[in-house]
């Protein structure tokens, strides 16, 4: 008995270190493949490859945030970070040592790893740690996930995919916090924190994301059948208030990016987002009610990601209705026993429970119909939602919250067993039955992980085209000159960018080219130089041509009327031009039928400088950013003090 004892005891020990083995090795299972092959070829590969370089050679370089791409079109730039989101690019960073595909492949192991370890913290905030390691293990392989991985390189989704998890888990410790009169802040921090660094990934996820959390608040309030009481309005407003805010805030903190993606979209061509009927929602629905199931070929390998979800949700419903409302009534009676001081914690457990899965199946729910053509007058009213460009997005969602169905399948197995022994009067029916529903459940999670993990072995790698394209990056000449462009021995790599002997030159998304620039030739004749003159002539000394800033002098002949000068750069209002220390009249700056950036100056000699400050919507998204963060600080050392002294 006393071996026993300590065979329990030592097992106990080593639970942890078993489930952080487990938890481990199911992350290495999902991208060891792709760290032995190295960055798979998928649609976005080569944008991904090129955002990568630029990225990380401008931020190395001292551009803490590099939103003007500057080797984009042929070295006229791109403000391309200005309306896609960086964190995918950042995550890059710290891997650019083992070159661009390796830094990419890096970028979706962390994200990997941020999902699995964001899934485990916020179910283990409502479920036992194996439990919570069964999360872990759906989130890492769920399918959606890993073909996003795999099949489509789509990294800012993925990471995406990722932040998500982090915003149910600190949703989850606020909702706690609040509901049993606890320290609040520093899960208000958690979720700002969460939902911040959400925006900063994928718009189109955030967008679908944002459409489904506002039922958080609804979903944990005590009673539906009450919600037109004052009494569950008040409720409701006493989660509302703190979930809503701290959302706001996040979005707030992060207004140096969002302000001008939503503001400045007149300045780009950003509706050639859905310009092609591949790219319309309402060409894309996984279901058609209208006229029969019509998908493309690609959406059909979908559909089975479309109906697993709802699967195993009308599974976990049919669970919990079974366990959680049994678990919440010996909680009340034991909670009675006068052997026992009341707890407000026991009381709040199964209304957490309860809140979580209303949320899923509520969120889930949303996501089914909005891939459906039901959901098609929605679209039509809405821009916002075209953007998205696939209704097969929503899988974000319904990827995101299908790892916790689980959690409510093996939380409900001991007590179905407690369920058929009593109703049967027979032992050995409950111990059979907590046998044949763990079976059902691996079964079922074996399913799934298999179908996840399938894709990263349909992937497609091109070790040697990965080695090309880097290889060809560096070729480059170093900044700011650019591939001398040669018709006859040029040609288009990948389709999109243009290989000449001296490297290659890139093209950029077409969505993100200043609107001046929609009629610039890809690619241009010749080389564009530096600076040329449009009109007149004269000297300019060697100009200072750096990220994010131009600086020359000019000394036009005395006869030259009018001086006008074209530089290699793509007109965009966010750069600023002063000539002698002042800012240049609006009349003197116009653009070139190519889109280049054109001065007309005074016909003396001229000292320009042109620097990168941003539009009005960047600089107030800048203060606005600022301003939150700052004031969250000095809230949280406020609080944190406060705190200590009691």
């Amino acid at each position: 008995m006393k071996n026993l004892s300590l065979f329990i005891e030592n097992t106990t020990k080593l639970l942890p270190l078993v489930l952080g083995m487990i938890g481990i090795s199911t992350i290495v299972l999902v991208m060891f493949p792709m760290w032995q092959q190295n960055y798979p070829h998928t649609h976005s590969f080569h944008f991904n490859m090129m955002w990568a370089f630029q990225y990380g050679k401008q931020f190395w370089a001292g551009q803490i945030y590099p939103r003007w791409l500057e080797g984009s079109y042929f070295g006229l730039g791109s403000p391309t970070f200005s309306f896609y989101p960086p964190l995918c690019m950042i995550s890059t960073l710290p891997f650019v040592w083992l070159g661009t595909g390796k830094a990419l492949v890096g970028s979706m192991v962390l994200a990997t790893v941020v999902r699995a370890w964001g899934s485990y913290w916020a179910a283990r905030q409502v479920w036992s740690a194996p439990i919570s390691l069964a999360v872990l293990m759906m989130a890492a392989t769920t399918p959606y996930f890993v073909l996003d991985i795999y099949d489509r390189g789509a990294i800012a989704e993925v990471w995406g995919l990722s932040l998500m998890p982090w915003v149910i888990g600190a949703g989850l410790g606020l909702t706690r916090a609040t509901l049993s009169r606890s320290r609040w802040w520093p899960w208000a921090l958690a979720l700002a924190l969460a939902y911040g660094g959400l925006a900063l990934t994928h718009l189109p996820m955030v967008l679908v994301w944002t459409v489904v959390w506002p039922l958080w608040p609804f979903c944990f309030t005590q009673s539906f059948s009450g919600l037109l009481c004052l009494t569950a309005w008040r409720q409701f407003l006493t989660l509302g208030i703190p979930i809503y805010g701290a959302t706001g805030l996040g979005l707030l903190s992060v207004s140096f990016f969002l302000l001008p993606a939503a503001l400045d979209q007149s300045l780009v061509s950003i509706d050639l987002i859905n310009g092609w009927d591949i790219y319309d929602p309402l060409q894309r629905f996984m279901v058609n009610f209208a006229s029969g199931i019509q998908i493309t070929e690609y959406d059909r390998t979908l559909l089975p990601h479309f109906w697993i979800p709802l699967l195993v949700l009308g599974l976990t419903i049919i669970v919990a209705v079974l366990t959680i409302e049994p678990s919440q009534k010996s909680s009340q009676k034991s909670s009675q026993m006068p052997t026992q001081t009341p707890q407000i914690s026991g009381s709040i457990e199964p209304r957490i429970q309860r809140g979580l899965l209303f949320f899923i199946a509520g969120s889930l729910l949303i996501a089914s119909f909005m891939m459906t053509s039901l959901s098609a007058p929605l679209y039509q009213l809405s821009s916002s939602l075209t953007r998205i460009q696939f209704p097969w997005r929503w899988m974000g969602v319904s990827a995101s919250v299908l790892p916790f169905c689980f959690g409510y399948l093996w939380q409900g197995i001991p007590a179905l067993g407690r369920l058929s022994s009593t109703a049967l009067k027979s032992l050995p029916l409950k111990q059979s039955g907590q046998v044949a529903g763990s079976l059902l459940i691996l079964g079922l999670m074996g399913w799934i992980m298999a179908q996840g993990l399938a894709y990263t072995r349909q992937a497609l790698y091109n070790p040697p085209l990965v080695a090309q394209f880097e290889r060809l990056m560096e070729q480059r000449p170093a900044f700011p000159a650019e591939p001398t462009i040669d018709p006859v021995k040029g040609e288009p790599f990948l389709g999109w960018h243009w290989e000449y002997p001296e490297g290659l030159a890139f093209v950029d998304a077409f969505e993100y080219r200043p609107m001046a620039g929609q009629g610039s030739p890809v690619p241009p004749a010749t080389t564009y130089p530096l600076l040329e003159w449009q009109s007149g002539q004269g000297q300019i000394e060697t100009p200072i041509w750096q990220y994010g800033r131009r600086h020359f002098f000019v000394e036009p002949d005395p006869n030259s009327d009018p001086v006008v000068l074209n530089l290699r750069m793509y007109a965009y209002p966010a750069w600023q031009v002063r000539q002698n220390g002042r800012s240049l009249s609006q009349d003197q700056i116009s653009t070139t039928p190519d889109g280049r950036l054109q001065l007309a100056l005074d016909p003396n000699p001229t000292e320009i400088d042109i620097r990168y400050q941003g539009t009005s919507a960047e600089r107030w998204g800048n203060a606005i950013s600022g301003i939150v963060i700052l004031g969250l600080g000095i809230f949280s050392v406020w609080q944190g003090q406060a705190h200590r002294q009691f």
